[in-house]
Formats: structure tokens, sequence, C-alpha cells
């Protein structure tokens, strides 16, 4: 959460994102998400914060790659093999 309002702090102050990346350490994506979150919302500044926390944070899940997936089917099949 704080790292949140400080990047939407800096941005008011016109920093640009790569240079708000570069200064507080976060990924340039990141702080585009945080920026396009709260700027989806009308309403006070908490409230923009809550919601693109909300939004930011509640990511569904990258399916797993083919790889991983092979990979659980061999360790499931060791452990059924095993005595």
């Amino acid at each position: 959460m704080m790292e949140m309002k400080e990047v939407l702090r800096r941005h008011a102050k016109g920093a640009s994102l790569r240079r708000i990346a570069r200064e507080t350490g976060l990924d340039r994506k990141t702080v585009g998400r945080y920026v396009k979150a709260t700027q989806a919302v009308e309403g006070s500044k908490e409230v923009r914060v809550q919601h693109a926390v909300c939004e930011v944070q509640v990511r569904p899940p990258t399916p797993p790659s083919e790889a991983r997936v092979l990979l659980s089917r061999h360790k499931a099949l060791h452990r059924s093999t095993r005595p």
C-alpha cells in the first residue's frame, strides 16, 4: 500500500513511469499497472488507491507451462510407484 502511494505521489508530480520504476526499484510494468488502475476509478485518493490495490494484487494465476505439466505428471507417476 505504501509503495503504491509513493508511485502515485511521484506520478502526480509528473515523473515518468520509467523514472518511478528506477527510483523505487519496482518493475516498470508494475508501476504502469498501479497508475492505470487508479485512473480507471473516480473518487477520492483513498478510494482510488483501494481500488488499485484490489485490481493489481488480485490477478488470476498464469496457467502452468507445458514443461511444468509434464513434470507434475512425472512426479505423480513416480510417487505412485514408490513402496
